[in-house]
């Protein structure tokens, strides 16, 4: 199965720099700079096979607002959350709300590819 990484990250620089350096290692990488542009892009689309590497703080709907909604609409989605400002409650969060992990940024080119593989390999839906 082909798994997608959709990155959503209202920085374009980010969302651009994320998207070329998990292209380089292989991975279909497609971008959203928000969480409803995010849910857009799943619509109609096979979402078992997709990973949402998301940014927690976003206008509109926040990373982990985009988590609870990803576990009620698409259980099979595997959603992996970052921020620059981690917190051990922010983390927490984000797992509460069903994310994969969550990542302290900035992430190592190393360590974001070794998640996104164990991602690939987990049975999210639960």
């Amino acid at each position: 199965m082909k798994v997608r990484v959709l990155v959503v990250d209202d920085d374009q620089d980010s969302r651009d720099l994320l998207g070329t350096l998990l292209q380089k290692r292989g991975f279909t990488v497609e971008t959203a700079g928000s969480g409803p542009e995010c849910l857009q892009a799943l619509d109609g689309q096979e979402a078992a096979s997709v990973i949402v590497l998301t940014d927690v703080e976003m206008p509109g709907m926040s990373g982990l607002e985009l988590c609870g909604v990803l576990r009620e609409r698409y259980p099979n989605v595997i959603a992996v959350v970052m921020s620059g400002r981690a917190t051990d409650s922010v983390a927490a969060l984000a797992k509460e709300r069903g994310a994969f992990t969550f990542l302290p940024k900035p992430i190592g080119v190393k360590v974001l590819e070794r998640v996104l593989r164990e991602a690939m390999g987990t049975d999210h839906a639960t």
